[in-house]
């Protein structure tokens, strides 16, 4: 490699022979390296030191565990479907976008990445404490993605610059506190054990919440009303939901589907324009609209209706609610 000063990229996917050792003088004689490929190649700690590396690949290494990145120029960096990773430590100011996928009990990436807006994290065993400091270091980024971090208990997230969030499939997930004060779309999807969430996001435009059956019926009716710009929500195999009351004077779409303990729905919501109810089998109430509510001429704006699979649910509130829906365009009652 040294006889090629102008190596601009350079590919060893799956060669056998790049281990440790051999990463940091390869990339020391590359002196104007750009784009460096070392996936499915049997490193576990490589060092990459590089004034001029853009982009670096360590996807599918299976022994990989805690590589060390130094790339001022790097924006691109995959290590997808490297989930053997321990503590990888990355510095690279100018990276955009990153997926981290496993890390060990007791381990967390150090996360240097100043104009960081995207961060992923799959799979990761150790708890979510390192996530403070990762953001302290990434004040820019706007979406997170925390799937599968089977031991986090706990997650207190504090930023004002992320405005996407999702938390899906963490089982000891106990309890949420967030403090985002640019937060428009919240996901909590799978945390079974999820029982305590408070929000402090004065601009979240949508919260969906899916397989969360330790959620109580009170800490959801609170959530709801604390949540004054609240456009949309969705809530969907939610055992622990018996009856839901909020008033929510901004919120025009709720979703509630397969909430099989769900019995009585009363939304003070006067724009409300989409209700959708679906597979709910003890549902026998639902009541929609508040004094002052704002309508075609004397009633709610509501403009789509669905109760599917709802058998309990009476005929007379059905036919308030029809009563009451003057600009009501789509109705199924199947």
């Amino acid at each position: 490699l040294a006889t090629c000063p102008a190596l601009t990229t350079l590919d060893l996917s799956r060669c056998a022979g790049v281990t440790d050792a051999v990463v940091p003088a390869l990339v020391a004689a590359c002196a104007r390296l750009q784009g460096l490929d070392l996936s499915l190649c049997p490193v576990e700690s490589p060092e990459v030191a590089s004034a001029t590396l853009e982009v670096l690949r360590l996807e599918r290494c299976r022994a990989l565990r805690s590589p060390r990145v130094r790339a001022p120029a790097l924006r691109r960096l995959g290590m997808a479907e490297s989930d053997a990773l321990a503590a990888p430590v990355v510095d690279a100011p100018r990276l955009r976008r990153l997926r981290i996928d496993g890390t060990g009990p007791g381990a967390a990436p150090v996360l240097r990445c100043a104009a960081l807006t995207a961060l992923s994290l799959n799979g990761c065993e150790g708890d979510a404490s390192f996530l403070q400091g990762a953001l302290a270091h990434a004040r820019r980024l706007t979406d997170l993605e925390l799937s599968g971090c089977r031991a986090a208990r706990a997650l207190a997230l504090e930023t004002s610059s992320l405005a996407r969030l999702t938390v899906a499939w963490c089982p000891a997930l106990a309890a949420l506190r967030l403090r985002c004060g640019a937060l428009r779309s919240a996901c909590l999807r799978g945390c079974s054990a999820l029982a305590a969430v408070e929000v402090d996001a004065p601009v979240l435009h949508t919260l969906e919440l899916q397989k969360c059956p330790a959620l109580p019926t009170e800490a959801l009716e609170a959530l709801v009303q604390g949540l004054g710009a609240l456009h949309t929500l969705r809530l969907s195999d939610c055992r622990g939901l018996r009856a839901l009351a909020a008033r929510a004077p901004a919120l025009e779409c709720v979703h509630l589907s397969r909430c099989r303990e769900l019995r009585d729905v009363r939304l003070g919501c006067p724009r409300l324009v989409e209700l959708s109810l679906a597979q709910l089998p003890l549902l026998r109430h639902v009541a929609v609209g508040a004094p002052g509510a704002e309508a075609g001429a004397d009633g709610t704006p509501l403009r789509r209706l669905s109760a599917a699979a709802c058998p309990l649910l009476g005929d007379s509130d059905v036919r308030a609610l029809l009563a009451s829906s003057p600009a009501l365009l789509a109705c199924d009652l199947r």
